[in-house]
């Protein structure tokens, strides 16, 4: 029986490349396997495709007419969630691919035995009693929260429990130092580090890749939210809890009013005041509950 190849193209951002993950499960389900899956991707965000069991190549290129012509099929997700910001990323991506979004929608990052030995050594380390923060600090300033907010819920979880927090992200990013603080920025790969929040109780941080990534795994998950809101990114699956937390603000979810397809920021008051609206009393009890329980 001939094979079937197939090309996906999603380029860029780190997250959106890991929402893909679906699709390229489905293509490979429909052909029952008898399929060759290359993957388009920028070489920033390829890490997040790797060690794909679905994926035959990884081609850290932007996909020419040339390159499309060797293959049967050609699933362009660039720009497909933008011009949709009122669906959720995947379903966006499925109804493109497959017309309908009837099928597993979850996302996964596969990992090998040595990472999984990594994660299950740094849970053996700490005693399995830790938490994941991710404090995002990138481009767009609508989902970087004010370290001071950060600080306070840090300090309330480890007033009220005996938890360690691990710090995670790169390494420009905040981190906190004291007892039970870990900064553990910049020092595993994605599949490590996949792993690892794959043994916490808890992971916390914004809509960000890392919180994509905390999604793949089963722990509970407390996740803030800005200018997208949460229906649109939230983790499709069906293990561990999901706590979203929207900005107190009137004009929250202001991503997906903006002219589409959206690919900068724009914020229509110019203040991006979003970013100052959480409690961090509400935030920590939710977490405290989650690490007592």
């Amino acid at each position: 029986m001939t094979r079937t190849s197939v090309l996906i193209n999603r380029q860029s951002a780190s997250g959106d490349v890991l929402m893909a993950t679906p699709i390229i499960r489905k293509i490979f389900q429909d052909y029952n396997g008898n399929c060759d899956i290359d993957f388009t991707v920028w070489h920033e965000c390829a890490p997040f495709i790797e060690k794909n069991i679905y994926v035959r190549k990884i081609l850290r290129q932007t996909p020419t007419p040339e390159l499309i012509a060797q293959y049967d099929r050609y699933i362009d997700l660039d720009l497909v969630y933008e011009r949709n910001p009122h669906m959720h990323a995947v379903d966006a991506y499925a109804m493109h691919a497959f017309g309908n979004t009837d099928f597993d929608r979850r996302l996964e990052l596969h990992t090998s035995e040595e990472d999984q030995a990594t994660g299950n050594k740094f849970a053996e380390i700490i005693g399995g009693n830790y938490i994941v923060l991710h404090q995002r600090r990138w481009a767009w300033p609508s989902r970087n929260i004010n370290p001071s907010m950060w600080e306070q819920v840090v300090k309330n979880i480890l007033e009220k429990t005996s938890a360690y927090i691990v710090q995670v992200g790169q390494t420009h990013e905040p981190c906190f130092n004291g007892d039970r603080l870990i900064d553990a920025r910049g020092q595993f790969t994605i599949h490590e580090l996949k792993e690892i929040i794959s043994h916490a109780k808890l992971f916390m941080g914004v809509d960000s890749a890392p919180a994509h990534l905390a999604s793949c795994t089963d722990t509970n998950l407390l996740v803030l939210y800005t200018s997208v809101k949460e229906e649109y990114r939230r983790p499709l699956r069906s293990q561990g809890s999901f706590i979203p937390i929207k900005a107190n603000i009137d004009c929250y979810g202001c991503h997906a009013d903006n002219p589409a397809p959206c690919t900068t920021f724009i914020c229509q008051r110019g203040d991006v005041e979003c970013v100052n609206t959480f409690d961090p009393a509400q935030i920590s009890d939710q977490a405290i509950q989650i690490i007592n329980s």
